[in-house]
C-alpha cells in the first residue's frame, strides 16, 4: 500500500500510542499532541486521508479514532487479539551454569547460589545498622 509521508508519519504515531497502551481506540487529543506545530496542516490531512483509505475509523463525536484490522495490517502489527502459543512443543534451554555470567569475582570461582547470595547480603544489611 503507497502511503503518503505525513500518512506514514500519522500511522507511525498511531503505533506508538498502541504499543504504549494496547488499546484499540483512542482519544483524538492524544495523537495531535505529538504533532509538530509546524507540520500540523500535513499532519491533519494526513489523519484525514487514513479515515478515507479506511486504516483508522474516526468515532461519531469526532473526539476519537479507532484502528482497523486493515490499519493492524498496514503498521504490520498482530490484531489485538493474539493467538495462544502452543505450549506442547519442546522446550531447548540451558543449563543455569551455562547462562551465568560471573559479574566482578575472579574466573574458577565458586559461585553461591541465589539463595545464598541473598541471605548474605541481608546478614550484610542487617550489621550495616548496628
Amino acid at each position: 500500500m503507497d502511503l503518503k509521508p505525513s500518512e506514514q508519519a500519522v500511522l507511525g504515531q498511531i503505533r506508538v500510542l498502541f504499543l504504549e497502551g494496547s488499546g484499540r481506540t483512542f482519544r483524538l487529543r492524544e495523537l495531535t499532541s505529538r504533532w509538530p506545530v509546524l507540520h500540523y496542516d500535513a499532519y491533519s490531512s494526513g489523519y484525514a486521508n487514513l479515515i478515507k483509505r479506511g486504516l483508522i475509523a474516526g468515532s461519531a463525536d469526532g473526539q476519537g479514532f479507532g484502528i482497523t484490522s486493515a490499519g493492524f495490517k498496514a503498521m504490520a502489527l498482530a490484531p489485538v487479539v493474539a493467538k495462544r502459543a502452543s505450549t506442547s512443543a519442546a522446550r531447548v534451554s540451558t543449563p543455569v551454569k551455562a547462562r551465568a555470567q560471573t559479574l566482578n569475582g575472579p574466573r574458577g570461582a565458586p559461585q553461591a547460589t541465589p539463595l545464598a547470595r541473598c541471605s548474605a547480603f541481608i546478614s550484610k544489611v542487617l550489621k550495616f545498622g548496628r
